[in-house]
Parts: structure tokens; sequence; C-alpha cells
């Protein structure tokens, strides 16, 4: 490639210096010989492509890596960076994205561990991945690389953060996830709600039906009780955003 290029100039750049030019001064007459010849390789990816456009511009130009897995945000299967609050610090969730950065340090032990720069088309945010898991996921912590990630809410000087618990490469993680039992929806209800509030929840759920079970919690006599509820819902980024502004931040929670 590259090699072949410089070495073609070096080669007009000698012919034009000894004189050899056409009838005009302005050309050199090549031979056959010193013709370029480049390598024959398979077209660049479209990721790759995608990549060369953020390393030159700084930006996505033709479209996000992420757009064809829009789905997986819509129908709530992971969390949007955007969306992750104090409030959840401690708590198991999924998050997707595009490996940006990644800085692998050598712990005291002697064990690597990484911080990753992981973001999805609303933000980003740190990955912390511990020797055990770096271990399992070595191969596919790589730059550009699409992701799941699986782990625990953290918050460090203000910074949230996820420490991980596994990472799977997008295909593998979504291809396992289909053969997985709905998630489940929790919604915490202030005690002593008003009617309005549990009328206008109904109204989500059946605008929503779906195969995700939903449990309310609710606090009576310092103690909360769960209440299984018959009817189930499709857990989308429509519904959680409508929930979240209906009942607060942290009053809303998927578990696997």
């Amino acid at each position: 490639g590259i090699d072949q290029i410089l070495k073609f100039a070096q080669t007009i750049s000698k012919t034009s210096a000894s004189g050899q030019l056409g009838l005009f001064g302005n050309a050199p007459k090549l031979q056959p010989s010193i013709t370029p010849s480049l390598p024959n390789v398979p077209p660049a990816s479209k990721n790759q492509k995608l990549a060369w456009e953020k390393e030159l511009l700084g930006m996505y130009v033709s479209e996000h890596p992420l757009s064809e897995f829009g789905h997986v945000w819509e129908k709530g299967m992971v969390t949007s960076t955007s969306n992750i609050f104090p409030e959840a610090v401690g708590k198991s969730i999924k998050i997707a994205g595009i490996i940006t950065k990644i800085q692998k340090i050598t712990t005291k032990n002697g064990s690597q561990m990484a911080f990753v720069r992981l973001e999805d088309i609303d933000g980003g945010i740190e990955v912390v991945v511990f020797p055990k898991v770096l271990e399992a996921a070595n191969d596919i912590l790589q730059k550009d690389k699409l992701v799941l990630v699986k782990g625990k809410v953290s918050e460090k000087d203000k910074m949230m953060k996820i420490l991980a618990d596994q990472i799977q490469g997008m295909e593998e993680g979504l291809k396992q996830k289909t053969n997985e039992r709905p998630p489940i929806l929790f919604l915490t209800i202030p005690s002593h709600s008003k009617k309005s509030l549990l009328e206008e929840i109904k109204r989500i759920v059946s605008l929503h039906p779906g195969a995700s079970p939903i449990i309310l919690r609710i606090a009576q006599k310092n103690v909360m009780k769960e209440i299984k509820v018959k009817s189930k819902i499709q857990i989308n980024k429509t519904v959680l955003e409508r929930l979240t502004l209906l009942l607060g931040r942290g009053k809303v929670e998927v578990k696997e």
C-alpha cells in the first residue's frame, strides 16, 4: 500500500532529476516497470469506514455505528448512559455502546485491569474492568468494538461509572439475550398515593402490553411490600421515560 506509493514517488523524482522528460518537459516517460502496483485488499467494512470518519473528522458523518442497533435502547433491553443517575448506585444494569478508549494498568499484585470509555447514541460513561473480567473479555476489548456490558453502577468524584461483571460482543450478547426470560419491571409507589397516579400507571401499561412482569413496591408501616400485577408490559424507552417522569428518578427499575 503506502510503501509502494512512496517507492513510486521516489522513482518519479529520480527520473525527473535525470532529465528523462517528455516532449514539453512536464511529464516523465514512465516505463511499465515503474507503474505503481498496489496489493489486492478486500473492501473496508462499514465499521472501518466509520472509524476512519471519527478519526479524521472527529465525528461520524454518514451514520452512527450503533444506528442498526437502535431497537436495543428502544425496547429497554439496555440502559442509556444518559439515564444513569446517583440513585442507581449499587444496582446492576446493562449498557451497550462502542469502545472509544482503553487504558490498561498493572495493579500492585501484577494483574492487569482496564478503564474503558464506552459511548452510546446518547452519551458515554467509563467502565472499570477488574482483572478477572478483563481476562475473560481481553479479546473483545478493542477500540471501535461494539459491546454489551453488565455491571454495577458506581459513583466517584461525582462521576458515574460502571464496574463491569461481564462484557460481550454486541451480536453475541443479543443472540444470547433472546433466549433469556423477559426482564421484570419494579415500580416504587409513594405511600398515600392518589388514585389518579395508579390510574395513569394502569393506562401506560395498557398502551404497552408485553411479556415483562410488573411488581409494585409500596411502603406500609416502614415495611416495603411487593405486589405482583396481573398485567404485563413491553419495556421500552418510551415506557421507562413516562414512568420515571410520573414516579421520579430511582423509582423505576428493570431487573433481569
